[in-house]
């Protein structure tokens, strides 16, 4: 009954807000980087992947997807989000995505004359500065993306009765540590639900039943915004690159 607000996150990012009875929905280019791509580590959840990391009497502690596997095969875009809030509460992280030269879990590394700066779990695990700068800017797409649609509908995100989180992503998103990052509004965390593959629930239903009268007056209801043509879009964009919540 009350604003209601949907995020399907993938390579594009779709947001829904609901509010006085009517849509806003928007599309933001987020990237590949939720579901592992142009990570050094990063992988697609599944059996073998980081599925989450905990950071526990400064060590580092992760869980792995279900399933059976032999080897380690990569960091899923959710356990990035991990790393990146618990970083920052540990002081490994500084709000730009910088590592702490000083910290212990920071060593350098170098191939040839490249050197760079990483947080290394394995001999096949790691995490670098330009891992963070990715994930980054992708939550700064999705967090510019929600503050357009709040700000047109005049609301904060205090106002959100559920933030509902589709996509395979959300399977293993902690949604606390998204809200500490500003992935995700800053709403209490009960009010979080995530909801899987969306997607193929909609195509599901329609196949059952005829849902094309409730559609149609959904879409006529419905007030596509184009984040392009919105003035206040970059600012909201440049202000969700810190690593902080977003009011």
């Amino acid at each position: 009954k009350g604003p209601i607000l949907l995020i399907d996150f993938g390579t594009n990012g779709e947001i829904i807000l609901k509010h006085d009875g009517g849509y806003l929905a928007t599309a933001t280019a987020a990237g590949p980087a939720f579901e592992g791509g142009r990570l050094s580590c990063g992988a697609s959840a599944r059996a073998g992947v980081v599925s989450s990391f905990e950071y526990n009497d400064a060590r580092w502690d992760y869980q792995l997807c279900a399933g059976e596997s032999d080897t380690v095969k990569g960091i899923s875009g959710a356990a990035y989000v991990d790393f990146l809030a618990l970083g920052l509460e540990s002081g490994l992280l500084n709000p730009f995505g910088r590592f702490d030269v000083n910290h212990p879990d920071v060593s350098e590394h170098t191939i040839e004359d490249y050197s760079e700066r990483i947080v290394r779990f394995s001999d096949t695990l790691w995490i670098n500065e330009p891992d963070v700068a990715e994930i980054m800017q992708a939550k700064a797409a999705i967090g510019a993306g929600v503050q357009v649609l709040l700000e047109l509908a005049g609301i904060d995100a205090s106002d959100l009765e559920t933030v509902f989180v589709a996509g395979g992503f959300g399977y293993h998103l902690n949604p606390a540590h998204a809200i500490a990052i500003g992935l995700l509004p800053a709403v209490p965390v009960e009010r979080v639900d995530t909801i899987g593959n969306a997607a193929l629930g909609g195509a599901s239903l329609l196949l059952q039943a005829d849902y094309s009268k409730d559609i149609e007056a959904l879409c006529q209801n419905c007030q596509i915004v184009e984040l392009n043509m919105v003035p206040s879009f970059s600012d909201h964009y440049t202000d969700s690159l810190l690593l902080e919540e977003i009011e």
